[in-house]
């Protein structure tokens, strides 16, 4: 029996993302994607829910993004959902142990701009990017140490 763990999100950034690098020199970027969720409430009415997820893309991928994607930009992600946790520095329970902070976030595998990116104040905002530097396929080992 074959385990899937797959992710397919269609939405827009919510800002910039922005290229950070790790220890060793992999460059990594975090972004957010915002879907709606539409559905009819009790009285037949048409509601939009917005849902927001966490992306994490690695080498390549992640410098084609920060390149080619502004706010608002239309992306087709394909990943993997992960989960984690941490111990909050700020926040404790009643017992004065720290609160257990969950975190979600999508891997990225694949991704498509799917629509026109906002026009730059100049044509020095963006940097040309050749069509045939797609990302590919190397796994990037993501135990490696964050920036951030």
């Amino acid at each position: 029996m074959r385990n899937v763990n797959k992710v397919f999100l269609l939405g827009n950034l919510t800002a910039t993302p922005e290229l950070k690098y790790t220890g060793s020199g992999t460059a990594v970027t975090n972004f957010s994607l915002a879907t709606n969720e539409s559905y009819k409430d009790a009285n037949g009415e048409w509601v939009e829910k917005p849902q927001f997820h966490n992306i994490t893309a690695w080498g390549n991928q992640a410098e084609l993004i920060c390149k080619m994607a502004v706010k608002g930009t239309a992306m087709h992600v394909e990943g993997s959902l992960n989960y984690g946790q941490y111990d909050s520095k700020t926040a404790t329970n009643e017992d004065g142990t720290p609160v257990v902070v969950r975190t979600s976030e999508v891997k990225l595998r694949e991704f498509v701009l799917t629509g026109s990116r906002q026009a730059p104040a100049s044509d020095d905002d963006y940097a040309e990017v050749d069509e045939t530097e797609l990302p590919d396929d190397d796994e990037v080992d993501a135990d490696d140490e964050l920036p951030f």
